[in-house]
């Protein structure tokens, strides 16, 4: 919003001593060859501004990057194909202070330069964190960057325990016998795998979770100090910081057909287009025992769901 970058502006005018200024939105997260580029491109551009822009074959719900008239940086509520902003400016201070006088308005601002304005077009992956599910997202693409194992020295692995792929185990993590994970992965400092446990692919477990024995994580991201109890299913689920799933809870994880949701791609599994989403689970929530939670459920911070539920 305007009074977002205003405030952002003010910090900037503080810290940025002078010269080019690179600024990354917080809710975008990309590797650091996008920054590399847009920075590079600028250098040679030499022009006030660079925007940082990715194609994407389905634009609603991102912010588009319009370049046909001027340019301007504008959401899209409608399916449309075209260049999303990757949340990355380069600009120089003369720019910064056109933008302060224009009380934050980004395109108002952008409109007066005209051409002095310079597009760098990133095709590497990027993540608009714009719901819970965006998260998992992120999850996939930094644990792609993992090409082998790395076990912490000081994390306690079972020689029963099958480790298969790209995981990483972090230190003070215990991964107790007979449990198998599957990369990528991330096993977070001082987290606990109980006996046979599984952990599939594109899963992290932060700092201090737990997942007991006979329990299944896949493609999840399960928060600090949250427990995920004996013999529970979790799949394609945000568990957020504290939380307690208790014994023999199930997500079910398969959208129905024809149900969209923004910024989730379909998978094809067997040959069939699925969209897959399990639950979105907020801080501090606790779900009770032997739980059925249907696909796409969204549990608030603090919720307590009573034992048997079914949440559809």
């Amino acid at each position: 919003s305007g009074d977002d970058l205003s405030s952002a502006l003010k910090m900037i005018k503080e810290i940025a001593g002078g010269g080019t200024t690179v600024i990354s939105f917080g809710d975008v997260i990309l590797p650091q060859d996008a920054y590399e580029l847009a920075l590079s491109s600028h250098v040679s551009s030499g022009k006030a501004v660079t925007i940082l822009m990715t194609p994407l074959s389905d634009l609603q719900g991102y912010f588009e990057v319009e370049i046909n008239n001027g340019t301007s940086i504008n959401k899209v509520s409608i399916h449309k194909s075209g260049y999303a902003w990757a949340g990355v400016l380069v600009a120089e201070r003369d720019f910064l202070s056109l933008l302060r006088e224009n009380d934050g308005d980004l395109n108002r601002t952008l409109s007066s330069l005209r051409g002095n304005v310079n597009v760098a077009l990133w095709s590497g992956w990027f993540v608009d964190v714009s719901y819970p599910w965006d998260l998992l997202s992120a999850v996939k693409y930094l644990l792609g960057n993992a090409n082998e194992a790395r076990i912490s020295k000081d994390a306690e692995v079972s020689p029963r325990a099958t480790i298969e792929g790209s995981v990483i185990i972090d230190s003070g993590a215990k991964i107790d016998h007979g449990a198998i994970i599957r990369g990528p992965a991330y096993i977070g400092v001082d987290t606990y795998v109980g006996n046979n446990a599984i952990i599939r692919n594109n899963t992290s477990l932060e700092e201090g979770s737990v997942v007991g024995a006979d329990a299944e994580v896949t493609e999840s991201l399960v928060g600090v100090r949250t427990t995920v109890s004996r013999g529970s299913f979790i799949g394609n689920s945000v568990i957020g910081d504290e939380s307690t799933i208790e014994p023999g809870v199930v997500t079910l994880n398969v959208l129905p057909s024809g149900v969209e949701v923004s910024h989730l791609s379909p998978v094809i599994v067997k040959g069939k287009r699925l969209a897959k989403l399990g639950m979105i689970v907020g801080p501090r929530a606790r779900i009770g025992a032997n739980s059925v939670i249907y696909p796409g459920s969204i549990i608030d911070a603090n919720k307590y769901i009573q034992p048997l539920s079914i949440l559809k």
